[in-house]
């Protein structure tokens, strides 16, 4: 069969077929004596499948062999096993190659063949012709492929099956269109629109950052607020000792060896201790707040220290403006 004929191998320089595997890495004499007999064992694999069918094992087999150790005959037999697959711009592509490549190499057989299986599958390629809007920095993709920009002018050859083709550029919102190509000869125009502007949204305006009060400043206010809350803690414990003295002198002192009335001075002596804790109190639990920075403090105001009398004693209040 014409497989068969052409499979004996013969020794040219690399070739790469883009439509069927990528162009091999440069490789030095060691790693090509290596990759020879893999290459020798997968063409012999791609041939038994071949042979019995398989197309699509026969093709993927093939075309790793003419990627590791790229030959003539192999290029051939890939492009045979596509146009069995049906993959016939594939083919037709590899024919074209193959052709080119005999000539050069003087060998008129391989050359008549490709050209005849070519021109055989031109008449079966499905054609479009892409209409691209005036755009800068357009990018085009074929199955995820990019399509150089001279070839964009140029009819596009497609294998029967589904097919995506993309248009981008900077700052546009991609299109994209999917085109199910049926086996047989056809032509389409593809017009692809303007590109709209993509939605950008707005960045986020700034957080605000609440100042922060210096260390040095918060030092000395913690400083004052204590000083002061235990002066006057200081201050109410005395008018409490005293309050408590008088208290004592209210059941053993009679006439006028008592001088005052000692319950008046107890009760002036209690609403002076009532008010020096109060205020201290007032003033350190201030301090421990403004040390400790907590993130819901508000600036202290003016106090006011509130006192009214209340039956025998007083009470005591302390008005913080915040």
């Amino acid at each position: 069969m014409a497989l068969r004929v052409l499979a004996f191998a013969t020794a040219l320089a690399p070739f790469s077929v883009r439509a069927q595997t990528a162009v091999p890495p440069a490789r030095s004499a060691a790693q090509e004596d290596a990759y020879e007999p893999l290459a020798e064992g997968l063409f012999r694999d791609g041939l038994r499948a071949f042979d019995a069918g398989e197309f699509d094992a026969a093709c993927a087999a093939l075309g790793e062999s003419l990627h590791l150790d790229p030959k003539l005959g192999t290029l051939l037999n890939v492009a045979l096993c596509h146009e069995k697959q049906g993959r016939v711009a594939a083919a037709w592509l590899e024919y074209a190659h193959a052709a080119a490549w005999a000539a050069q190499v003087g060998q008129t057989n391989r050359h008549d063949f490709a050209v005849e299986h070519g021109a055989a599958l031109e008449r079966r390629l499905f054609r479009v012709r892409l209409v691209l809007p005036a755009e800068p920095s357009l990018a085009v993709e074929v199955d995820g492929e990019s399509l150089p920009t001279p070839l964009r002018s140029l009819p596009l050859f497609l294998d029967p099956g589904d097919h995506t083709i993309t248009v981008s550029a900077p700052g546009r919102r991609p299109y994209q269109s999917s085109l199910h190509v049926l086996p047989g000869p056809n032509v389409e125009e593809l017009r692809v629109p303007a590109l709209a502007a993509a939605l950008v949204a707005p960045p986020p305006p700034p957080v605000p950052v609440p100042a922060k009060p210096s260390g040095d400043r918060r030092r000395s206010v913690v400083f004052v607020l204590g000083a002061a809350g235990l002066i006057a803690v200081g201050v109410g414990a005395v008018f409490g000792a005293e309050a408590i003295v008088k208290v004592g002198d209210i059941g053993t002192c009679t006439g006028s060896s008592c001088g005052a009335d000692p319950r008046s001075q107890a009760r002036t002596a209690e609403v002076g201790a009532l008010v020096g804790l109060g205020v201290g109190a007032v003033a350190l639990g201030a301090a421990v707040v403004v040390s400790l920075g907590s993130p819901k403090r508000a600036r202290l105001g003016p106090t006011t220290l509130l006192v009214r009398p209340v039956g025998s004693g007083a009470e005591v209040g302390i008005v913080q403006a915040w």
